[in-house]
């Protein structure tokens, strides 16, 4: 039997979750790093007004920073849709208003649907009439019963 390779999570629609670049002989994700990047960035303002209140110990801010953006926007929920927190965040904030969301997309009400199946009574003058038996045809298997009653469809053909 021939070998067979899963090529899914090369092509797939999460082919770039696991790919991995070297930073400064650190192997780490594209997006971990991205997201680690944009956060230092985003503390550098808050960073420079600290460092002037607390000298040297202001370099904790960016340090905070980072955490919270790997929190945010690289790590998961470990249940349900296992959205991004962020994601979860924002649809919890949305949902305030009485409007149910999942994944950002607004969860339509419910709605009740109720299937049962119907008989239509038959008279003795349609016991005249051809009737015509299918595999589909749900009298056409209960005509036979073991030891029942057969049903009021059913006593007519």
């Amino acid at each position: 039997m021939p070998v067979v390779y899963s090529l899914t999570e090369l092509t797939g629609r999460n082919r770039n979750e696991n790919r991995r670049m070297v930073v400064m002989t650190f192997e780490v994700k594209r997006r971990t790093f991205m997201v680690s990047i944009i956060s230092f960035a985003a503390s550098l303002p808050l960073t420079g007004v600290a460092g002037f209140m607390f000298g040297v110990w202001a370099l904790i801010v960016p340090v905070i920073f980072i955490i919270g953006g790997l929190w945010l926007w690289d790590s998961r929920q470990r249940k349900g849709l296992k959205l991004l927190n962020y994601q979860a965040i924002v649809d919890g904030r949305k949902a305030q208003n009485g409007v149910l969301y999942a994944a950002g997309q607004p969860v339509p009400e419910p709605v009740l649907v109720m299937h049962q199946r119907q008989f239509i009574p038959l008279t003795r003058a349609d016991s005249d009439a051809p009737v015509v038996r299918s595999a589909d045809n749900l009298s056409a298997s209960r005509t036979r019963s073991r030891g029942r009653r057969p049903s009021a469809e059913a006593r007519y053909l």
